[in-house]
């Protein structure tokens, strides 16, 4: 993983896995891939304010971040982006990529359904002719009330 943030053009920082997306015919750089994007919050950033008049300074507040994701209406998680969508790339501290993978798996396991196959095979239908097909489509019917 390549875990970046990123100034988008909007002011937005985006924390992603972000990799060069590459034209094969050309063999040249097109834009970026974003792999599960989220915009990164930080709030209460710890600004000491110094009262000059009466040299004293406030107590820094803490400072919290917060994660959602970068494009929430979409069901994809890999997005493709021209390089101008981007301004600055850079590297995050380690506290936040750790934050951000935990943000990142707590999401995963919230939203991301997984599918048992195992009584599911791939059979590429063009090289069966219709008779072995429908000869395919009889046997599985059978193994299927055999199970229910």
């Amino acid at each position: 993983m390549s875990i970046k943030l990123c100034l988008l053009k909007n002011q937005e920082t985006v924390i992603c896995d972000l990799k060069e997306v590459l034209d094969p015919e050309e063999n040249k750089s097109v834009g970026y891939m974003m792999s599960d994007p989220f915009v990164v919050i930080q709030t209460n950033r710890g600004f000491v304010e110094v009262d000059k008049d009466q040299n004293t300074s406030t107590e820094p507040q803490e400072t919290t971040i917060q994660f959602y994701r970068l494009f929430p209406l979409s069901n994809e998680t890999n997005f493709k982006v021209a390089y101008e969508f981007i301004d600055v790339i850079y590297e995050p501290h380690n506290e936040i990529a750790q934050s951000y993978l935990n943000v990142l798996a707590k999401w995963r396991e919230e939203n991301v359904k997984t599918v048992e196959l195992s009584d599911s095979f791939l059979v590429p239908s063009e090289e069966l002719s219709p008779e072995q097909e429908q000869i395919f489509l009889n046997q599985f019917e059978e193994t299927r009330e055999d199970k229910l």
